[in-house]
């Protein structure tokens, strides 16, 4: 009988997840989604609380725990998902203070084009906008 409630606590024990594994694992998860959506600016906010949840992770490895490992990676997906994301939002940023103007007049001429001979003409013009320094403002 002692050898099978052995046995129930050894496969009880495996059953039961560990504190610092999963949060290392939620982090890691955490950190890839991150890195996938920081393209989109979103993924800032999940790397965000990568770091933060591979913060706690690491906490509890450095106490005797699991867990650091994952929690190292989820923290550094995290912050690069980070920079990425504000890299990205500054980018888009400085095209539109650049190039706004030129987008709008590109948005009108596509509404008011009637033929793909017109709708080529506002690519072209647009391109050639892109190209150009634009005019000063104020």
């Amino acid at each position: 009988m002692s050898d099978h409630s052995a046995q129930d606590s050894d496969q009880d024990s495996r059953r039961e997840p560990v504190p610092g594994r999963r949060t290392g694992r939620i982090s890691l998860a955490l950190g890839v989604v991150a890195l996938v959506t920081s393209i989109a600016v979103v993924g800032g906010a999940v790397g965000i609380a990568a770091i933060v949840i591979g913060m706690r992770a690491r906490t509890h490895a450095r106490r005797g725990g699991t867990g650091g490992g994952p929690g190292t990676a989820g923290l550094a997906l995290g912050a690069l998902s980070l920079l990425v994301a504000v890299t990205v939002a500054g980018g888009t940023w400085a095209f539109y203070e650049r190039h706004g103007d030129d987008l709008h007049r590109y948005q009108e001429c596509r509404r008011e084009a009637r033929s793909a001979q017109a709708l080529d003409e506002c690519s072209r013009r647009f391109s050639e906008a892109l190209r150009t320094e634009p005019a000063t403002k104020g």
